[in-house]
């Protein structure tokens, strides 16, 4: 019968996570929002159509530029004239709220045009009475405004995508009550095929964040915030905007769908003698000895904080060819 061992070391296993995203497959991971934009309308239950002004005098959201078809969210930039205002965007925020430990996965197609803005980040701006915050910050993040008591605001724009240098990039901002704003510019990368769907990831947790882009990891950093959240689609335009851009223009969301990490983290597991009712969650650690039987046509992913020991000693741990897989995952507990 054909083998294959395996040698691991922990801090190997945890690189090779962090390259490829998987957690939709991942039964450490649970999904607690999702929408496929199956529908005819916007889900009223799941989104609010975001109306406000984002440059003054210039550009505003127009609720009539979010529409749902074929399967699809689109977000629409238009030059008309609407309640004064010469062109118009689209922006949808989520109405269920997220804390640390999600990871967010969705999949897009860019806008075209020089002056376009394609993204998507996390916004937790609330009043000091609870309410939605969305003019205590100017379009570039800069506090104007003292008085509104934006005591939770904190922002993570996992991604935005600029038409006039075809790059996506991920920056990360927090800013509080008292003015003080600190903003940190994530890692550029070029965006080969623009006209074409793309895959979006982000995890994030009280420690660190991850970006994916196309299921692989383009950024990573220390994010020490553990605010809740609201989930932010949009299609913007770039402030010095004209008439040289192609309008109308729309930027499509096929689906969104946001998981959680299943935590058990005061765990040692020593052995696994069934993987069908096994309970998957990071744990502290886990030891699996070469008597482990992996069940064949299924997929495995193995979590721990500390480590993962397979074999032990002078032993291997060995893996029959027929159709089985399995993955370890080394992650932070909070």
């Amino acid at each position: 019968m054909n083998k294959i061992i395996i040698f691991i070391l922990t801090n190997i296993v945890y690189q090779k996570n962090l390259i490829c995203q998987h957690y939709s497959t991942d039964q450490t991971f649970e999904i607690i929002f999702q929408d496929e934009f199956n529908g005819l309308t916007i889900d009223v239950n799941k989104w609010q159509v975001d109306q406000s002004t984002r440059v003054p005098n210039k550009i505003t959201n127009n609720p009539s530029n979010v529409v749902v078809t074929n399967g699809n969210l689109e977000c629409w930039a238009k030059n008309q004239t609407y309640n004064g205002f010469p062109y118009t965007e689209a922006a949808v925020l989520s109405k269920t709220s997220f804390v640390s430990g999600f990871f967010i996965e969705m999949r897009c197609k860019l806008a075209p045009g020089t002056y376009t803005n394609t993204g998507a980040w996390l916004w937790g701006g609330l009043h000091d009475n609870g309410t939605y915050c969305n003019n205590c910050f100017d379009y570039q993040g800069n506090y104007v405004n003292k008085k509104c008591g934006c005591q939770n605001y904190n922002e993570v724009d996992f991604y935005e995508y600029y038409g006039d240098v075809q790059e996506s990039t991920g920056q990360y901002h927090t800013c509080h009550t008292n003015g003080n704003c600190v903003m940190s510019q994530g890692n550029a990368f070029k965006v080969t095929y623009p006209n074409d769907y793309h895959i979006v990831g982000f995890y994030r947790n009280p420690i660190k964040s991850y970006i994916y882009f196309d299921e692989k990891l383009v950024e990573s950093r220390k994010t020490p915030i553990n605010k809740s959240v609201k989930l932010v689609l949009y299609l913007w335009l770039r402030d010095y905007v004209n008439n040289s851009q192609p309008f109308p223009v729309k930027t499509l969301f096929d689906y969104v769908r946001v998981y959680r990490l299943k935590k058990d983290c005061n765990t040692v597991v020593t052995q696994i003698p069934n993987f069908n009712i096994y309970n998957y969650a990071l744990k502290k650690s886990i030891k699996l000895t070469s008597n482990t039987i992996i069940p064949s046509s299924k997929k495995i992913n193995l979590w721990a904080k500390d480590f993962i020991e397979l074999g032990g000693g002078n032993t291997n741990f060995d893996i029959p060819v027929s159709n089985q897989e399995i993955a370890f995952g080394i992650g932070e507990c909070w």
